[in-house]
């Protein structure tokens, strides 16, 4: 069934919606040390509201706001935010990408991150749509400052108005709170070291970008990496990034 005449419509409800969820199995390049695993299980609403149309006045793209309460691994009750844009991709779909931050119940620590997302309707009922997140992390605050890494979330979604909704769902992955970059000289040269797995080091000639990889680092203990830069030439700045 078309899900454009649907988000037109009126007067579409349902009262409830249950998700049966089974672990989801680490991805093989993730890192396995149990401090870096993150697990969290959400319930959210959702507004979708129409952005652009066609010619024939039929949505083709869409703000999609999400509020709701999280249980995450390592911080407890928080709340989650989501501001995405979604497409519609086929009778049957959506695809978007956007930003989600998640807040400590206490507000002292904040995760975000951004994904891309996929959303396929129940062929049992339209109303229902299941739904799956590619999360990378980009930041954070608190306990998760300089948070990086990539996670999973996969859930249920179900329309209880033509332009509201609710979901829940589970996220998986990993997590890493790198330290800063430190520098020390190195004969001629500059020795950057830092802490965390995963990590690449990225230089630009400019604050702004654009940024490409330079090095990955030696590892020098647990956790810990080096790499020399060189002092001679133009001026460049360095950040980490997960790979």
């Amino acid at each position: 069934m078309n899900i454009l005449p649907l988000l037109k419509s009126t007067g579409l409800t349902l009262g409830c919606a249950a998700l049966i969820v089974t672990a989801i199995p680490a991805k093989a390049d993730w890192p396995t040390t149990p401090g870096y695993l993150i697990k969290a299980f959400a319930g959210t609403t959702f507004t979708l509201t129409p952005l652009e149309f066609d010619s024939s006045g039929n949505p083709t793209k869409f703000t999609h706001t999400v509020d709701g309460v999280v249980r995450v691994s390592s911080l407890g009750n928080c709340t989650v935010h989501a501001d995405v844009i979604a497409v519609p991709t086929s009778p049957t779909s959506f695809s978007g990408t956007g930003t989600i931050r998640i807040t400590s119940a206490d507000g002292k620590s904040t995760l975000d991150s951004e994904g891309t997302f996929v959303v396929m309707t129940d062929p049992a009922n339209p109303l229902f749509g299941n739904f799956h997140y590619d999360v990378k992390f980009i930041g954070g605050t608190g306990q998760f400052t300089n948070a990086l890494g990539r996670a999973d979330i996969d859930g249920l979604a179900m329309f209880t108005s033509p332009s509201e909704g609710k979901a829940t769902w589970i996220l998986q992955g990993y997590v890493i709170t790198a330290s800063g970059l430190a520098i020390a000289p190195a004969g001629t040269d500059a020795m950057l070291s830092w802490t965390g797995d995963g990590l690449v080091l990225q230089s630009a000639e400019e604050a702004k970008g654009p940024w490409t990889n330079f090095s990955t680092g030696i590892a020098t203990g647990t956790s810990r990496y080096q790499t020399n830069v060189p002092t001679l030439g133009p001026k460049k700045f360095f950040r980490l990034r997960g790979e």
